[in-house]
């Protein structure tokens, strides 16, 4: 016999909702005064388009002065200009959820795209001093001097060896790892052999996917 599904309780999730936001603070609580209205109006003026949308070709009205590094986070770089960016209203939520996911004690993530797509400009605006950053592409033209794509058997069956050997040792480290790889396929057997999160990039917003479970 099927479940019955779960009802919707409004006044439930009014409650969750009411407490998330005691628990967070309001914006005035989190810095965001009077004096930082006046700076993001004139941030906005000069920077008018979401940088976001602008690296991709669209020409989209910013409507946010985001913290690239959250303020949550680097309350030290809430006034610093080079950590400030406009965005458009869904560019910035978009980014809400990557910050979210980074600061939900994943220590482990493997970031893929296609090649162009921002891959290294995402995982620089992210990572903090300490972290170890892994360019799966580039180690592979530096070795072979050509894409993995085009590699022959041989040389497809060396790399993969070298692979397995250091994701077995980072399997058994702490440090935050940041992986950064063109293919989908390893990038997906990649998650899963560190337990990582997924991060697929499409040109405008990144994907999350859930921590990877070794029971899964």
């Amino acid at each position: 016999m099927p479940l019955k599904p779960k009802s919707y309780n409004a006044t439930r999730t009014a409650e969750n909702r009411k407490a998330y936001e005691l628990h967070r603070g309001s914006a005035r609580q989190r810095g965001y005064t009077h004096a930082w209205d006046e700076y993001a109006k004139a941030y906005k003026l000069e920077h008018p388009l979401c940088v976001r949308c602008k690296a991709n070709g669209k020409y989209v009205p910013a409507e946010v002065v985001d913290h690239i590094k959250p303020a949550k986070r680097f309350p030290e770089l809430f006034w610093e200009p080079d950590n400030h960016q406009s965005l458009c209203a869904i560019c910035n939520a978009a980014k809400g959820k990557d910050d979210a996911i980074i600061s939900s004690g994943v220590t482990r993530f493997v970031v893929c795209g296609p090649p162009g797509v921002g891959k290294t400009t995402y995982v620089d605006s992210r990572r903090e001093i300490g972290d170890f950053v892994w360019d799966l592409d580039a180690v592979t033209e530096v070795v072979y001097g050509e894409a993995r794509i085009r590699l022959s058997k041989d040389q497809l069956r060396v790399l993969t060896g070298m692979l397995a050997k250091a994701l077995d040792i980072l399997a058994t480290t702490t440090i935050t790892t940041w992986i950064i790889i063109c293919d989908l396929n390893w990038a997906n057997e990649i998650s899963k052999k560190l337990c990582a999160r997924l991060i697929v990039l499409d040109g405008r917003h990144a994907v999350g996917g859930c921590p990877q479970s070794r029971e899964g």
